[in-house]
């Protein structure tokens, strides 16, 4: 029985190694390879890139991709190497985490020299911020009378919010920012959004708390769709 994040990371590549031979690179990247994994809420996060990666490599994963399904843990992104060396102007928010972090574990460091064009960034960060004022709108609209399920909302968006925070960050010129506290404060120095309320949704996450009552969800509301115009304004190619 894998009892870790670890165990389950080095089971799944001793199989890709028996699938893939020595034609694939592995990067772990996010929480796990930052140093701030928080079990029973952070993601193992794995970039695999295999060369090439056909219908029969992707069947010979099968049972390694169960054994990190079992342990409750998210799929790696799976990469063909010439997809991949296309694919920063596609996923700028992605590429952006792991260049904030991350450990080459098998073949060839394939995020060396690759670069996100601020513009890039900026377009794909304004579309996620945008979607997510949308659904918050939605999501109070319809149940601003129940804590409990303006709770599970906060709650469902906590890890992707942080990604979001600091992919902003770089946008605005600050990389390598780690931890809550830290985020928080860049945010508030980098952006003059109010950061009080994303303090709290972190702080939920850590907790694991529920219940969210009709004012806090709306002060959140506000700071996101603050955010939101700051990352519209913002002049990416400046940054």
């Amino acid at each position: 029985m894998v009892r870790s994040p670890e165990e389950a990371l080095q089971a799944f590549l001793a199989q890709a190694d028996n699938a893939l031979g020595n034609r694939y690179s592995a990067v772990l990247y996010g929480s796990l390879a930052r140093g701030d994994f928080e079990p029973g809420r952070s993601d193992l996060n794995l970039l695999l890139i295999a060369r090439p990666l056909d219908r029969k490599r992707l069947a010979a994963l099968g049972s390694a991709l169960g054994r990190i399904e079992i342990a409750g843990l998210a799929p790696p992104l799976l990469f063909d190497q010439g997809e991949w060396t296309r694919c920063a102007d596609v996923f700028p928010i992605e590429i952006t985490d792991m260049l904030g972090g991350y450990r080459v574990l098998r073949g060839e460091d394939p995020l060396q020299g690759v670069r996100v064009a601020p513009d890039d960034l900026r377009r794909a960060l304004e579309h996620e911020w945008r979607g997510l004022v949308l659904r918050l709108r939605q999501g109070f609209a319809a149940h601003r009378s129940r804590s409990d399920l303006l709770g599970e909302t906060m709650l469902r968006i906590a890890g992707s919010v942080r990604v979001l925070l600091r992919s902003t960050l770089v946008l605005a010129g600050v990389s390598g920012v780690t931890g809550d506290e830290a985020i928080l404060r860049e945010l508030a120095i980098r952006t003059e959004v109010d950061a009080a309320p994303f303090a709290d949704l972190l702080a939920r996450r850590r907790q694991g708390e529920g219940d969210c009552d009709e004012p806090t969800f709306a002060r959140f509301l506000a700071s996101v769709e603050q955010l939101t115009g700051y990352v519209d304004s913002l002049d990416a190619g400046a940054s």
